[in-house]
């Protein structure tokens, strides 16, 4: 009797504490108001020595990746205006101007914050006296007492790295939006046990999500969310559900979608198949089928998962349709011959669904290429 009431336990442990989980990638709309910018152009960030470049090239690399915008060169704006350039930064009022008779719809400039890397080692020194034949750290004695002198040594590393933007229109001047993204870093190393990675590294990565943040700012883009499989314990379809989720944890939904499908097919009423199938019709995009599937397994179960992911479904819903209307109303025109990048690049350089091996792995959201919109 112990032991059935043990096993019930395990299990009540095991539906609330191990629920399988797979991740899918999702649209996001650009937070600021982008409407009818098309082409843009980074201008280096103010920042000590050349941290203000180093942002610059950051920011650029990511927003090269979204692939949303035509990118202009800075060198495109010291070539229209090179007065404006000749001291290196130039003033705001200047690189506006330069932008304007350059064609660009906006510049998008900032500030390096900070961007530094501390580090602070400690040591504490202390006396450990044992009885007679006791030992010491460093094994001494002295009249049947052992005497010993301890040193510990903490090494800390602190980082951080906070960037100041804004997105100005190039046409009116006016400062449609501007923030600031931070992200830190801290380590502790007792004794040299552990890990600390090389201040370069730490600065480099935080550098990474800052930019990631402004590009989230500025540019539709899609990112990696981790979402709940059902399961099913017993009955008709159990097999195929299994099957399938364990697809899904590997990243093929389409393979997934196949096995609950079979499932659904083995028992109609199978509400774990039908809200598994509602995350796979919002992997693809399809948010029609992932209501219909999600209110069928409502419908046959009012599990507290299904009415979670159905309210984090109407959300998805309307971040998709916001992207997708920015996507639309993007500026079509052809770029200049220097431009970084191709106002609407060949299809086959990148199809609508496939995602690039880079963003299969770590947890952080990452920035993904667009898909080429179809010709007009």
């Amino acid at each position: 009797m112990r032991l059935g009431w043990l096993s019930i336990i395990a299990l009540a442990l095991c539906a609330t504490g191990c629920a399988p989980k797979a991740k899918l990638m999702v649209w996001r709309p650009a937070e600021l108001d982008v409407a009818g910018i098309g082409r843009i152009a980074v201008v280096d960030f103010q920042g000590e020595g050349d941290t203000g470049a180093i942002a610059r090239s950051a920011v650029l690399a990511q927003l090269a990746e979204n692939r949303h915008y035509t990118l202009v060169d800075q060198t495109e704006l010291a070539r229209v205006q090179p007065a404006a350039f000749t001291q290196g930064l130039p003033a705001e009022a200047a690189a506006i101007q330069a932008a304007r008779h350059a064609g660009v719809d906006a510049i998008l400039t900032g500030q390096v914050v900070s961007y530094s890397a501390e580090d602070n080692i400690q040591q504490d020194h202390h006396i450990t006296i044992a009885g007679a034949g006791g030992a010491s750290s460093n094994g001494s004695k002295a009249g049947g007492l052992g005497i010993g002198f301890d040193t510990n040594t903490l090494h800390e590393r602190d980082a951080s790295v906070s960037l100041a933007f804004k997105l100005i229109d190039a046409r009116t001047g006016e400062i449609r939006d501007a923030r600031q993204v931070s992200h830190s870093y801290e380590a502790r190393v007792v004794n040299g046990e552990g890990e600390m990675p090389g201040r370069e590294r730490i600065l480099s990565d935080l550098l990474r999500k800052c930019s990631s943040d402004v590009v989230a700012a500025v540019a539709p883009h899609r990112v990696r969310v981790e979402v709940v499989l059902a399961r099913q314990y017993w009955g008709n379809g159990l097999n195929a559900l299994r099957r399938g989720n364990a697809l899904a944890k590997s990243g093929d939904w389409d393979g997934a979608e196949a096995a609950w499908q079979e499932a659904l097919k083995d028992n109609p009423q199978n509400h774990a198949a039908h809200h598994n199938l509602a995350l796979a019709s919002e992997a693809r995009g399809d948010f029609d089928g992932a209501m219909k599937h999600i209110a069928s397994a409502k419908n046959h179960y009012a599990a507290t998962l299904y009415h979670q992911t159905q309210d984090r479904l109407a959300a998805g819903r309307r971040d998709h349709a916001a992207a997708q209307s920015q996507i639309a109303s993007r500026p079509r025109m052809l770029p200049p011959t220097n431009s970084l990048v191709p106002a609407f690049p060949p299809p086959q350089a990148q199809p609508s669904n496939v995602i690039p091996a880079a963003f299969s792995s770590g947890s952080e959201p990452m920035m993904e290429r667009l898909p080429p919109l179809s010709a007009p």
